[in-house]
């Protein structure tokens, strides 16, 4: 069965502009090496509440950037993710 949907074209540049800004978010992250809540949640296949409560209860070692934002490192999520493993 196939479904055809037809969009406005503003929703279609909306669209393409959420992605491309996205993308761009997640290369730049990437290439600095740190991971954001989101992609770090994604990362270790866990919801972002469910990383956060992590890093309110300690249970996981972060950074904060300039402006309070939580940052990782892969290390940091690596070493979390054999820790479960081991538990």
């Amino acid at each position: 069965m196939n479904l055809t949907v037809r969009l406005p074209e503003e929703l279609l540049d909306e669209l393409r502009r959420l992605v491309r800004e996205e993308v761009e978010r997640a290369s730049i992250m990437q290439s600095s090496g740190l991971f954001n809540a989101k992609s770090a949640a994604a990362y270790l296949d866990m919801s972002e509440d469910a990383l956060r409560g992590l890093v309110k209860r300690g249970q996981i070692e972060f950074n904060k950037s300039e402006t309070g934002r939580i940052r990782f490192t892969r290390e940091q999520l690596d070493a979390h993710a054999k820790a479960e493993l081991l538990r």
